[in-house]
């Protein structure tokens, strides 16, 4: 999926989500919220994306908890959306640590992780789940405890800060990681057998001369 639409699909819900707050109340924003992802599944199906995984769980989850919202007029499934969200990831990528590396499903998601050593791909998921753990924890915090403006600016604003921060660390982190780990020179062995092949093939035959005289069929080498 190109980039841009991948921002797209998951930001504009958001938004719509924000803004029709500010012009009427959360029950309208959490509607908006619904439509806009049902409208941003059905554009990548139209444009046959492949969304990860954890994108359609974090979809599903939007759809089921705002119409619950919405039918039992209660804000507080809303609220606990981003909880519900967080820890299933988390949980997910602490139960994916101690897995075979053949059989994580952060592989299957991300196959570029396949390169990174066992041992440091099982910290980085150590690492993912603490993150996801702490936004949980930080979205219990908020809306136990300040009211419903302050938890709305926080879910826009603040969890969105925290997660283009945590994968700017995390691309640069990756990036080093993957320097790391390529070889210093390139092994000199093949490129030896190679010249030796082509050497062997581009030797001057052997000369040949042919006796004055002889039919064609009758000829004489002489080396």
């Amino acid at each position: 999926m190109p980039l841009h639409w991948k921002a797209i699909l998951e930001f504009l819900p958001m938004g719509l989500f924000f803004l029709t707050y500010k012009i009427w109340d959360i029950r309208a924003g959490v509607i908006t919220l619904v439509i806009s992802t049902i409208v941003a599944l059905l554009i990548s199906k139209y444009k046959r994306f492949k969304l990860p995984k954890l994108m359609l769980l974090g979809y599903g989850i939007i759809i089921i908890f705002g119409l619950l919202t919405v039918v039992m007029d209660d804000t507080f499934f809303i609220k606990i959306k981003p909880t519900i969200i967080n820890l299933t990831v988390a949980l997910l990528l602490l139960l994916d640590r101690f897995k075979r590396n053949n059989k994580k499903l952060v592989l299957l998601a991300i196959p570029v992780l396949s390169g990174i050593p066992k041992k440091k791909l099982d910290l980085l998921l150590l690492l993912w789940s603490l993150y996801f753990a702490s936004c949980a924890l930080a979205n219990e915090f908020i809306w136990r405890n300040f009211d419903e403006q302050t938890w709305v600016y926080f879910k826009v604003f603040g969890l969105t800060s925290m997660s283009i921060l945590f994968f700017m660390i995390n691309a640069i982190a990756l990036k080093d990681l993957f320097l790391t780990n390529q070889p210093t020179e390139a092994p000199i062995r093949p490129l030896q057998k190679l010249a030796s092949d082509i050497e062997t093939t581009t030797q001057p035959a052997a000369e040949v001369e042919f006796t004055e005289g002889d039919n064609e069929s009758d000829r004489t080498l002489k080396k």
